[in-house]
């Protein structure tokens, strides 16, 4: 009874979470993501009824693996790379500025706090395309739970200051120093940010998904023997799929990227079902400062590089809100700034950001921990 319940949980409140996120019951700074966590933590800390370790263990491998192609199939490289150059360099500049302050922060801070090197690497990955890829990073690593919440959390707290940053002061402060953008008139920007639903599609792209996976494992333990190799699991799954995404129906199915997405949250439940409130406090001071010292550079340090490239205002802002959210926060901010034709370059530089930040998290974090 109790493991049917847990069950229930774990598939049914994260689409009860996006019912909510959808009627627009939730305040800005609380989305899915957030409720999914601390849904679970609070089941965890209070024990109303016995929850199993290995089935929350499970979910939160599977909708990881799963999740990881169905949020690459959209992605347009192709496209991408040939309409908007000014996008792919100043996304260029938020790749190098994540890698490079990760990795100096992280060599500095030496033995701050226990798995240092896989926090980097973490962080190096969602501040490339967002919660995707620490939660994909994490798994390879083989970070704990804890680790997960404790980033997790800091990540919404700075994320919470920068969203507020860039929908009031933004726009008029970096007037200032960035030159105007220039008119390209992209009349595509309707399609990427529309994601309709189709349930044929979702099974397809899902079985596909799927497909990957077990290709990836098997490659790997014949290989290896054995499936201890998960970072390279990962990267070979992200490999495959991006493939995939070169392929137009694939990259045309309706829904997969919201699946992808549901998939997500059900594994934030999962990991919050591993972690107590108790735990999660450990070492939050360190990691918060950490985390606070590579965030805030690593916008820096992206803005002075577009600023000596000359890349204007609004693509320097669309992309770096891209890279650290995400192709979700695309849309409010375009609207902020009031330019639709940036809509497709910012959702199209936070699709592939998925795709690049398993790769940079993942090496960031290997070479850290051999700096160290």
């Amino acid at each position: 009874m109790f493991l049917f319940i847990q069950i229930f949980l774990l598939l049914f409140s994260p689409l009860f979470f996006l019912f909510l996120e959808k009627r627009k019951y939730l305040p800005g700074f609380l989305g899915p993501v957030v409720l999914s966590y601390v849904f679970g933590i609070f089941l965890a800390s209070i024990r109303l009824f016995p929850l199993e370790d290995a089935v929350s263990k499970g979910f939160s491998e599977a909708t990881v693996l799963i999740a990881i192609p169905l949020l690459l199939f959209s992605t347009d490289i192709k496209a991408w790379i040939k309409d908007a150059k000014s996008t792919v360099l100043s996304f260029a500049c938020c790749v190098l500025s994540a890698a490079l302050v990760t990795i100096l922060i992280s060599v500095y801070s030496g033995d701050l706090f226990p798995e240092l090197w896989k926090a980097s690497g973490m962080i190096a990955g969602v501040n490339t395309g967002g919660t995707p890829n620490m939660q994909a990073v994490g798994l390879a690593l083989e970070a704990s739970d804890q680790l997960f919440v404790q980033l997790n959390a800091a990540d919404i707290l700075y994320g919470g200051f920068y969203l507020l940053f860039l929908t009031s002061f933004a726009k008029p402060l970096m007037s200032k120093f960035y030159p105007q953008y220039k008119n390209a008139d992209n009349a595509t920007s309707e399609e990427v940010t529309s994601d309709s639903f189709m349930w044929k599609d979702v099974m397809l792209s899902t079985l596909l998904s799927i497909l990957i996976v077990l290709l990836s494992v098997g490659a790997v333990f014949g290989i290896f023997g054995n499936m201890d190799q998960v970072a390279i699991i990962i990267l070979l799954i992200t490999t495959l799929a991006v493939g995939a995404s070169f392929i137009e129906n694939i990259r045309n199915f309706k829904g997969a990227f919201s699946f992808g997405n549901y998939l997500l949250l059900v594994f934030c439940v999962a990991i919050g079902m591993r972690s107590e409130a108790s735990q999660i406090l450990n070492n939050s001071t360190q990691i918060l400062y950490f985390y606070g010292q590579i965030y805030v550079l690593t916008i820096i340090v992206h803005y002075i590089l577009s600023y000596f490239l000359r890349i204007d205002r609004d693509t320097v802002l669309i992309t770096s809100t891209a890279s650290i959210f995400g192709p979700a926060f695309v849309g409010q901010i375009a609207q902020v700034l009031g330019n639709r034709h940036i809509v497709f370059g910012g959702m199209a530089t936070g699709l592939v950001g998925y795709a690049i930040g398993n790769y940079l998290g993942i090496g960031v974090a290997y070479l850290v921990n051999f700096l160290q």
